[in-house]
């Protein structure tokens, strides 16, 4: 460490600067509504669980016998608790909300997190204005401010906070301070106890850190001084995460996180994402603006400066090699080390090295300030000015109101499964025996009413058995059993290792059911008591016994005044000098003052986003899209493939809604994936449900054309429907995409199917949409070609569907280059073709194999291709013998297709309730279209008061599937509106084709339309 000619210390200036310094940094947490954060409420809601235990006096909990609807969950086994037992001890001691408690915990992370940062950068440079200086680069850091204000990331921010305190320790252990091991290794448990990952992942950097900043006793003396902190921190954490990592195969933690792209491989940064701050002005009004991390680039400039200027001192280029290494292990180039090393791929996380990487950062820019003696006075001031004003994009976080359970059925009504359950988003802490969640609705029920509600599955006991629920404990039920016959008990809580049964005193092995989970057991007959308790593992007692002793040696040596090793005095290091700390305090307290001012007045900086004309900034395109006055598209943004829809809720909505984009031909064909990729500075956007009318939301998506888009013009439309039933609220055209040239072959790895057309034609791949399918529906045929020269000539693609003996079934015929002429095909185009089939009505059921070939100039191939995996035409069963039916019509549509007849319920139609309607179609000749079925109900004046469009049978039953003489039943229902006045109305049926509009008509309803009969609906 570096020890400058000290001027005398101002404490209390140093505090004020730090003060001021964090006002701005603790702001969004000190007033009004809390940041709409990512985690911040699944936090507080797991706080108030963590509560319930402690009430009822488990005091080391690792089941939460409340969460998923009362049938439990292992989160506490897993997830370091110490942020949740801070946020209840606050709630406890000052009487406040547990969300009054998030704010001030996270205020004081912050705080912790400068005071520590300060500490270090005076002890380090010897100097309180380069301790004010790294306090400002470290809690001004975009990661600190982006953990804090955007994913409410406690934990990890308490983790983080701790970190320069540990630091600074492990350097005073490792040059022989007589008092510095115990307090580091304490430090190194608070971040293992807040944040497993974050404390993983700094391990690396901090102990090379310590050990070369501290190695003024010698390097291996350093380095075992170190190696003491680590290991006595690991010691008194052992109980959290020795358990959790031994018995990680009890959770399905790689499931739930593989479902949901959580994965280390899919989360790295790029170089460009370290230099990229947040567009100006920052829009108030934006929900979910996007995520940035990051590096903070006027701390990274100072720190180069410092190397510039302390090039020969060891400490910087220490600090510069440990900084680099995070932020190298943070990009995409640093995979081939995560790939070697299984336990770090488990922090999932690779830019959470950021963190680590913020505070070396910060601590080599303070070094600025000593090094520049003679440079300007003022150096220090401004550069801390800069330093916050730099930040400042990550001040204004959108905040949304949040609300704190106060009763176990709060708890219960916040879980949405399988969605949302035990407080996270990836149901990675479920028991691996649960493959199935079972319905948790009448438990959500009794929790209703009880905290702690009786398990049993009471409605499977045998009639003879009597059952009753002697003793309820938080994690321990007894029940007094009488029977005359064995019978097994189910209780509606799910298997974990530490659930164990007792019958008279005696074990009884417990039996996990499929495909739920949950726990049984298998009684004799006769009187019994039967308990059910859950309790420790010998994994679980080895690591807490462990930590017990830890923990008992660390009070005994704090008490004694000893350590354990070696004792070495620490090098005499002079008082920091306070040398410009007036200067930079008052620096700091301007830039509070400045803050404060931009809060309260709109400034180029910030700004409104639906101030001018109700329109949010950053359009090209504006639409002002209805949806049903649910939803207003305002507009979007087509920038290369990535799309950003700007959507606004028109009131407080009730319902999620969610969105589909597609990519569309002139025939309707979709050219793009439905899978959503967003882009890396995407943010969470909460359900439609959630959606403050005054704000407005930005869906952002890449788009995915298939491999192989041919060049030309596409539609570009958007779908907005109900997240439940699917039903489609809208559908929007936003634009034209155009696809301005093939695709190069070198872009894919597939390898080829085969060659045709004398090797100058390479098919890539052959896909279909389905693998089994009935007569008369729809296939999708995909074709991928990659040509390997010119082909001057046109080609015809002949698909055929070989059946038993090698005989062809059905055979279609189409054209190579559908979109896009073969004639204009260059050597290594990748060119897709897609085309719709229809299965032919007549197929016979059975399994199929799929054969490509090709023709030229009418002479075919000599060779084809046969798809490796076959295809199934399902049964279907027909009918042609007229079903009852209540009223005969024998309605001519077209020649093709009668209406048969149809039944209604007799007498007057229940209000509110739907109409059902049974309609009876018969094939008179096939039919080559789809058509679709329509039943109208009209009112006196005509108007369509209810209808109910679709294909056949509910979908089932296309018309391209039927054959002449054939019935097929068609059911309906009307959903009627509520307000509907009573009367008669009428009731009418037809059939249309979906893509033109066009009816069917006959010589008896040239309108195409059959009227059915009055119906007579009674009074609301």
């Amino acid at each position: 460490m570096t020890a400058l000619p000290a001027t005398r210390p101002r404490p209390w200036l140093a505090l004020g600067g730090l003060l001021a310094l964090l006002l701005p940094a603790c702001w969004p947490y000190l007033a009004g509504e809390l940041p709409r954060t990512n985690d911040t409420e699944a936090l507080v809601f797991r706080a108030f669980a963590l509560l319930q235990s402690l009430r009822a006096g488990d005091w080391l909990p690792r089941w939460a016998p409340q969460l998923v609807h009362g049938y439990g969950y292992p989160v506490f086994h897993y997830f370091p608790n110490l942020t949740f037992y801070l946020l209840a001890g606050v709630h406890l001691v000052s009487g406040s909300s547990l969300l009054a408690a998030y704010r001030w915990v996270m205020c004081a992370a912050i705080a912790a997190a400068a005071l520590g940062a300060w500490q270090l950068g005076r002890t380090l440079w010897g100097s309180e204005t380069a301790g004010l200086l790294a306090a400002a680069a470290y809690i001004y850091s975009p990661y600190i401010l982006y953990t804090a204000h955007v994913r409410g990331g406690l934990p990890e921010v308490l983790a983080l906070a701790a970190l320069p305190w540990a630091l600074e320790r492990w350097i005073a252990a490792a040059s022989g301070s007589r008092r510095a091991l115990l307090a580091g290794g304490a430090l190194y448990a608070a971040m293992i106890l807040s944040h497993g990952g974050t404390a993983l992942q700094a391990s690396v950097p901090l102990a090379l850190g310590a050990v070369w900043l501290g190695r003024s006793a010698g390097l291996w003396r350093a380095a075992r001084s170190v190696a003491q902190c680590a290991l006595l921190g690991l010691a008194l954490a052992a109980f959290q995460w020795l358990p959790a990592l031994l018995e990680i195969e009890y959770a399905q933690v790689q499931q739930g996180y593989g479902a949901t792209n959580i994965r280390y491989d899919l989360n790295f940064i790029g170089i460009t994402d370290l230099f990229t701050y947040p567009r100006l002005p920052l829009n108030g009004d934006l929900l979910n603006p996007p995520v940035l991390r990051p590096l903070g680039l006027i701390a990274l400039g100072a720190a180069l400066a410092t190397l510039l200027w302390r090039r020969r001192n060891p400490a910087a280029w220490g600090l510069a090699a440990l900084a680099g290494l995070c932020v190298y292990l943070a990009l995409a180039q640093s995979r081939w080390v995560w790939d070697a090393l299984p336990l770090l791929q488990r922090t999932l996380w690779p830019w959470r090295l950021l963190g680590p990487a913020a505070l070396l950062l910060a601590l080599l820019a303070a070094g600025v300030e000593a090094s520049s003696a003679g440079v300007s006075r003022w150096l220090a001031p401004v550069l801390l000015l800069a330093i916050a004003a730099s930040a400042l994009p990550f001040l204004f976080p959108p905040r949304a109101p949040l609300s704190a359970p106060a009763s176990s059925a709060q708890l219960a009504n916040s879980e949405l499964p399988p969605l949302l359950i035990g407080t996270t988003t990836t149901a990675e802490y479920l028991p691996r025996w649960v493959t199935a969640l079972p319905d948790s609705s009448a438990q959500r029920v009794a929790l209703q009413d009880s905290a702690d509600p009786d398990r049993l599955e009471r409605a499977a006991l045998p009639p003879d058995a009597s059952v009753v629920h002697a003793s309820n404990g938080w994690l321990r039920d007894e029940y007094e059993l009488q029977a005359v016959a064995p019978f097994e008990l189910v209780f509606r809580q799910f298997y974990f290792p530490g659930w164990r049964a007792e019958l008279d005193g005696q074990p009884l092995p417990v039996r996990v059911t499929a495909p739920h989970g949950l726990m049984a057991v298998n009684v004799p007959a006769g009187n019994h008591r039967l308990v059910l308790q859950f309790g420790g593992t010998t994994v679980r007692s080895a690591a807490e016994a462990l930590s017990a002793a830890a923990w008992l040696l660390w009070l005994f040596q704090v008490a004694a005044g000893l350590l354990v090793g070696p004792v070495h005095a620490p090098a005499a290091v002079a008082p920091p000098a306070a040398t410009g700390l007036r200067r930079s305090a008052a620096a700091a307290a301007l830039f509070a003052v400045c803050y404060v001012v931009l809060i309260n007045v709109d400034t180029p900086l910030r700004r409104p986003g639906l101030a001018a004309g109700g329109q949010p900034a950053g359009m090209q395109h504006v639409l002002q899209a209805d949806f049903s006055g649910e939803l207003l598209l305002h507009g979007y943004a087509l920038r290369g493939l990535q799309l950003d829809l700007y959507w606004q809720a028109q009131h407080k909505l009730g319902v999620n809604y969610n969105f589909n984009v597609r990519l569309l031909d002139a025939a309707g064909m979709l050219w793009n994936s439905p899978e959503i990729v967003r882009p890396a500075d995407w943010r969470f956007i909460p359900g439609t449900d959630f959606w403050p009318p005054a704000k407005y939301v930005v869906d952002s998506q890449i788009l995915q054309p298939l491999a192989g888009l041919p060049p030309g013009e596409y539609q570009l439309q958007v779908v907005a429907f109900h997240s439940d039933t699917l039903a489609e609220l809208g559908t929007v055209v936003l634009g034209k995409f155009v696809q301005s040239a093939p695709a190069s072959a070198q872009a894919t790895t597939a390898s080829g199917l085969a060659t045709f057309a004398d090797a100058r034609l390479e098919l890539r791949a052959l896909q279909f949409s389905r693998n089994a399918a009935a007569p008369g529906e729809p296939v999708r045929v995909d074709l991928l070609w990659r040509a390997a020269a010119l082909l001057p000539e046109p080609l015809v693609v002949r698909l055929a569907l070989i059946g038993p003996g090698a005989q062809r079934a059905a055979e279609w015929r189409m054209p190579v280059g559908v979109l896009y002429p073969v004639q204009q095909w260059q050597p290594d185009n990748l060119v897709r073709d897609a085309n719709a089939i229809t299965l032919p009505a007549a197929l016979p059921a059975g399994e199929y194999l799929w054969e490509v070939a090709l023709e030229s100039a009418g002479a075919p191939d000599a060779k084809s291709y046969r798809a490796a995996q076959s295809f199934r035409v399902t049964a279907l069963e027909r009918r042609f013998e007229a079903p009852g039916m209540q009223t005969q019509l024998y309605a001519q549509l077209d020649g093709r297709v009668l209406l048969a007849g149809f039944s209604t319920p007799s007498g007057v139609q229940p209000a509110r309730q739907p109409l059902e309607v049974r309609l009876i179609w018969q094939c008179v000749a096939p039919l080559a279209q789809h058509y679709r079925v329509f039943v109208h109900l009209l009112n006196a004046q005509g108007q369509i008061v209810a209808q109910s469009d679709a294909e056949p049978a509910g979908w089932t039953r296309p018309t391209t599937g039927w054959l002449p003489g054939e019935f097929i039943v068609d059911e309906h229902q009307l959903q009627l509106p509520a307000a509907l006045p009573a009367g008669s109305y009428a009731l009418q049926a037809g059939l249309y084709d979906a893509a033109s509009g066009q009816r069917l008509s006959g010589s008896s309803n040239p309108a195409g339309i059959v009227m059915l009969q009055p119906v007579q609906l009674g009074a609301p």
